[in-house]
């Protein structure tokens, strides 16, 4: 792979996990150990580092490019439920060989502009936004974020009804919702006025535009799933 390849790098971290008692903490790091062996096993084309847990309740990963981006943050966020997570990320090339097996010791812009991605949720006071971004252009970035910043607080607005209907459909991408009902053994109605409640085709529109900015920057067309 070439190493002046613009790349994401993800950064993420258990959120004040300072707070959850020792014994759930190592259940809740034991937990995510496995979420980030499933995710490395489900997106292995589209991972360039695996994700793995670095610094105690932080982990990180590398992917190729920006298609299975919300995918992998949404499926790690989900399965750690109720924890509560937040994401750094970095658009750039690394300056090292890209290690598949892990991704410590790596570095590079994609990295630093991660690390300074997760270093701004941590700092920020406001803590709607669990996922920001950094790409080196001011422009990019605002832009980005503020698209970010709408996901972010819609996702922390859902219902337990709703997380579970949207998980599924992001699950199942192109399940429909007769499928949804049937398999969730609910009301085909109940589905459809449960993801119009939730906003998810704005949900989903705000994901694309961020996408097809993200791979502008890298200079490729994106397709997200």
């Amino acid at each position: 792979m070439n190493l002046n390849e613009n790349l994401i790098a993800i950064i993420g971290d258990i959120v004040d996990s300072k707070k959850i008692p020792i014994d759930k903490r190592n259940l809740y790091q034991n937990k995510l150990k496995e979420v980030l062996s499933q995710i490395n096993k489900r997106y292995e084309e589209e991972i360039c580092s695996n994700f793995i847990i670095t610094l105690g309740d932080e982990f990180q990963g590398v992917i190729k490019n920006s298609i299975d981006l919300f995918s992998i943050i949404e499926k790690i966020e989900m399965a750690m439920e109720p924890i509560q997570l937040r994401f750094g990320i970095g658009v750039g090339p690394l300056l090292t060989q890209i290690n598949r097996e892990a991704s410590i010791g790596a570095d590079g812009p994609s990295y630093h502009r991660a690390r300074k991605s997760i270093m701004i949720l941590k700092n920020d006071k406001e803590n709607i936004q669990n996922i920001y971004i950094e790409t080196g252009n001011r422009l990019f970035n605002d832009e980005l974020n503020a698209h970010l910043y709408w996901v972010c607080r819609t996702f922390n607005t859902w219902s337990k009804l709703q997380r579970k209907v949207v998980k599924y459909k992001i699950d199942n991408v192109d399940i429909t919702q007769k499928e949804i009902a049937s398999d969730l053994s609910i009301d085909q109605s109940l589905v459809s006025r449960t993801l119009k409640a939730s906003l998810y085709l704005n949900y989903t529109s705000s994901k694309k535009a961020i996408c097809t900015l993200i791979e502008k920057i890298r200079g490729n067309k994106c397709w997200i799933r």
